[in-house]
């Protein structure tokens, strides 16, 4: 018989084809060559052979030898080093086979022993009598509406958990991982299919941080899953400028005002609040003359019931809000027109003042603008703005660039003097 050399069919070094070979041998008998298929492989300290008649029985039969081998390699280090010498020959086969399997799965991220811990508490997690994510929701909005939140707040704070609901409503609180609620914030979007805005996105990060908190405080879970989700702008790789806010120039201002005087005059007042004192438009809405208005002292008081997040302040007027509030043609109730009333006064009034723009928050970012470059104290315009968590929220989201001359210009704005209402004088900026 002529042997051919053997095929090795892998490398020694591989682990799990490690000295089994395949060769092909021809004979000859009776003037015809014949070819076969030697496999060849340790077992026992010994080594062994069997021959085939084609190369497929060949190959398949040394693959069911490569996994024994690689089983009985396996077996003597999980017996030895885990379950211990003594009880080295009573773990079944099967196990053996799961065991390896498990650990070509984890494939070193932990040891066998830390991945059934886990899945133990995974297993005790869901027979827990925990409510589910649509269930908590609802409870929770309960308890937020029972502690007093405002109804604009109630409703935006269902308005973005239903969200949350849409994509985990069935399921129990405490299945819900960190790495689910990141791909979930990741995968928002807006309307018209693009990612959401930065500040939309903390909005969102933030309602749903305060469900899972509500969940913490009646021992649901033990830890909030969206603590870990990085919330920096830096960290979702925005490039945007911290510098992000749009303002109105000083120009565009005292066109707005003028159009107001003249063509919608309950809406001066609410305007200039915005324009130089920072109050927001939700705050504005709820203010009324007699309590949050004082011409007398020049001050505008936020009280809790009007503030955001309760953060109560107090505005000093400067010389040209006192001016326009006291043009204002009541100074009695309401400052600002109620419900729908103020719509069509305000498109009217930006199309008077030929405004072909209207940027977002654009009064309250204009006061914040130009106070900080007239007064050069961050601390003083975060105070007025009504922040409590320092410096950083103003450079962030409230300021953007401007010049000294056209902040001096920004507050010297003011009505004319024949606007003033009646027992009251206008006091022009210098």
């Amino acid at each position: 018989m002529k042997k051919h050399p053997a095929v090795t069919v892998a490398a020694n070094t591989d682990p799990a084809k490690r000295g089994v070979t395949v060769a092909a041998a021809v004979s000859t008998v009776r003037g015809v060559e014949r070819q076969r298929f030697i496999v060849s492989w340790p077992e026992g300290g010994k080594r062994h052979r069997k021959w085939f008649t084609t190369r497929d029985q060949a190959d398949r039969f040394a693959e069911q030898a490569r996994l024994d081998h690689t089983l009985e390699e396996q077996r003597q280090t999980i017996l030895q080093r885990r379950v211990g010498e003594a009880d080295a020959g009573k773990l079944p086969a099967e196990n053996l086979r799961d065991a390896v399997a498990a650990l070509a799965l984890l494939a070193g991220r932990g040891t066998l022993a830390e991945a059934a811990a886990a899945l133990v508490r995974d297993i005790e997690a869901r027979g827990r009598d925990v409510p589910t994510v649509a269930a908590l929701v609802a409870s929770y909005q309960t308890a937020s509406e029972t502690a007093g939140l405002r109804p604009r707040s109630l409703g935006d704070l269902r308005t973005r958990l239903a969200r949350f609901v849409e994509a985990f409503g069935p399921r129990k609180v405490n299945m819900v991982s960190s790495a689910d609620a990141r791909a979930w914030l990741e995968g928002l979007r807006a309307r018209d299919g693009k990612p959401l805005a930065p500040l939309s996105l903390q909005h969102f990060r933030f309602a749903v941080s305060g469900l899972f908190g509500y969940a913490m405080e009646h021992g649901h879970i033990e830890a909030n899953p969206i603590a870990a989700v990085s919330h920096s702008r830096r960290a979702r790789g925005s490039n945007r400028m911290e510098s992000t806010a749009e303002i109105l120039t000083p120009g565009e201002a005292k066109a707005l005002l003028s159009a107001a005087l003249e063509h919608a005059p309950a809406m001066v007042a609410p305007l200039a609040l915005g324009l130089f004192a920072g109050v927001r438009a939700a705050e504005i809405g709820r203010m009324v003359w007699e309590r949050h208005v004082n011409l007398g002292k020049g001050l505008v008081s936020i009280t809790g019931d009007i503030a955001k997040k309760r953060s109560i302040r107090n505005i000093p007027m400067s010389d040209n809000l006192r001016a326009w509030l006291a043009v204002a043609p009541s100074h009695n109730g309401p400052v600002a027109p109620q419900g729908t009333n103020s719509r069509r006064p305000m498109e009217l009034i930006r199309g008077k003042a030929g405004l072909t723009r209207w940027p977002h928050n654009c009064l309250r970012h204009s006061f914040a603008t130009y106070h900080l470059e007239a007064h050069r104290d961050a601390r003083e315009t975060s105070l007025a703005l009504g922040h409590r968590g320092g410096d950083d929220l103003l450079f962030e989201h409230y300021r953007t660039l401007t010049t000294p001359e056209a902040a001096a210009e920004y507050w010297k704005i003011a009505p004319p003097a024949r606007a003033a209402a009646p027992g009251w004088s206008v006091v022009h900026a210098g």
